[in-house]
Formats: C-alpha cells, structure tokens, sequence
C-alpha cells in the first residue's frame, strides 16, 4: 500500500454541492495500489479505498496527454498520539 501526500484540502462546494462545508481530498487513480492508499496532510492521515469513494470525476489532460480520474473523500484525519 502507498502513501499519498496532499498539499492542501479542497472546499466540498467546488466538489458537489452536497458536500458545503467540508474539506475534501482529491486522489488520482494511478495512485491506488491494491486498491487502497494511506493520504497525508500535515500531521492527519487517513486509509481509503478505491471502491468507497464519494465520487468519481474523470478530466481530460489540457496538455493532450489522455484523461485522469480523481476519487473524492471527505477529510477524516487520524491523529498519531503514540510512537511505534
């Protein structure tokens, strides 16, 4: 399983309109490994899969290079409290 870090959290209105008022996490398709990736921001992260996400947009490249899907989830951070 891979690690994923985000630079920023994006705004759920940008997403769905359903979903105003959270922040939401953007993550590309070629980045799930067996289906599932560990995402990081700051000090949070969070385990998800491919098949659970919100929603599915798929986007053509604006330099001719294809298209790419992102897969939405809502930012639910686990906090690291302890050492290994």
């Amino acid at each position: 399983m891979g690690t994923y870090r985000i630079k920023k959290l994006i705004e759920g209105y940008k997403v769905k309109i359903e979903f105003a008022g959270k922040q939401m996490v953007a993550v590309p398709g070629q980045k799930f490994t067996n289906g599932k990736i560990y995402i990081e921001h700051k000090n949070g992260f969070m385990k998800v899969w491919k098949d659970q996400s919100l929603c599915v947009n798929t986007f053509n490249d604006r330099y001719g290079r294809g298209q790419y899907t992102l897969y939405y989830y809502i930012w639910e951070p686990t906090q690291q409290t302890t050492l290994f």
